[in-house]
């Protein structure tokens, strides 16, 4: 019960109705018109792919957090994708500024069934990457010298960066980083884009839409979709989802869903963040798992 009241609180109406112009979207990419309504602003398809290349608010907006007193809620579960042993995992988090450090308190916290391993670290992949991008066990300083990290998680976050925060590249993604390539001249003809005007919450938004061609080679690419709104007055990102997707000795599907807010101070945050999918890689056992984190300035 508790689970679902979260999950309520999480998605709120105004994600649903970001996820249901996303799917509206990502159907129409091929119309002319959608098209020629941003043409009659005066923009062409490859200003927004500037946009796309050139971006840093979104970046700026989750670096924010590093300077802000908030709040966040986790609500997640997962599974094996064999001999599946579903697990639950909730909390309320807080995290406090005492400047040069953030440190984090974990207010309410619960799970069920195997979160945790006998050594109490986190048994499955997905809430480990969630866990290891969000909480702060220990204060952090700026200026201060603070543990080495770990190599393999140091990757693994360096890699999630680039494809949130520069999508596109893929440089950092061992034997498939060209297949998450979006703007080449290889990969350019096998996406769709589209682009229009649009207001949501009262923020009137240029929206970038990029799907992958129905007859692009199989396999060939990791990037099946990507919708970004970009503000108009300043260009900021206030919402981006993704549609990853690859079959082969690494499997994996993802979808991703970023909203951006502004707090009392005219700072821009990331509010909330949606993930589902699997993955499956040699040597790892393969997961299911999906997560709402939803995050609020502190009063």
């Amino acid at each position: 019960m508790r689970r679902n009241i979260l999950s309520a609180i999480l998605i709120g109406p105004a994600v649903l109705a970001l996820a249901q112009i996303t799917d509206d979207i990502a159907g129409y990419v091929t119309l002319d018109s959608v098209v020629v309504l941003a043409k009659q602003d005066g923009f062409e398809q490859d200003d927004f792919i500037r946009w796309m290349e050139e971006d840093t608010s979104l970046y700026a907006a989750f670096r924010r957090l590093r300077t802000m007193d908030f709040v966040f809620t986790v609500d997640w579960d997962g599974s094996y994708l064999k001999g599946k042993r579903p697990a639950q995992y909730a909390a309320r988090c807080r995290q406090i500024m005492d400047p040069p450090c953030r440190k984090m308190l974990i207010e309410e916290e619960s799970h069920s069934g195997p979160v945790y391993k006998k050594d109490h670290s986190v048994r499955y992949y997905t809430l480990a990457t969630l866990m290891d991008l969000f909480y702060t066990p220990t204060p952090v300083c700026s200026g201060g010298g603070q543990p080495h990290p770990n190599t393999g998680k140091s990757t693994r976050i360096n890699q999630l960066k680039e494809i949130i925060f520069n999508p596109g590249s893929g440089q950092s993604m061992p034997f498939i980083g060209k297949k998450f390539e979006l703007f080449s001249d290889r990969m350019r003809t096998w996406y769709q884009y589209a682009w229009y005007p649009q207001t949501v919450d009262g923020e009137q938004c240029f929206v970038f839409a990029i799907r992958l061609h129905d007859k692009a080679p199989k396999n060939k690419a990791v990037i099946q979709s990507m919708v970004t709104y970009f503000r108009k007055g300043d260009r900021q990102v206030l919402y981006r989802s993704y549609h990853l997707k690859h079959q082969g000795l690494v499997i994996f599907e993802t979808k991703i869903q970023i909203s951006v807010r502004q707090n009392d101070h005219g700072q821009n945050y990331p509010a909330r963040i949606n993930y589902s999918g699997i993955w499956n890689i040699p040597g790892k056992r393969g997961e299911s798992g999906q997560f709402q984190l939803h995050i609020m300035p502190a009063t």
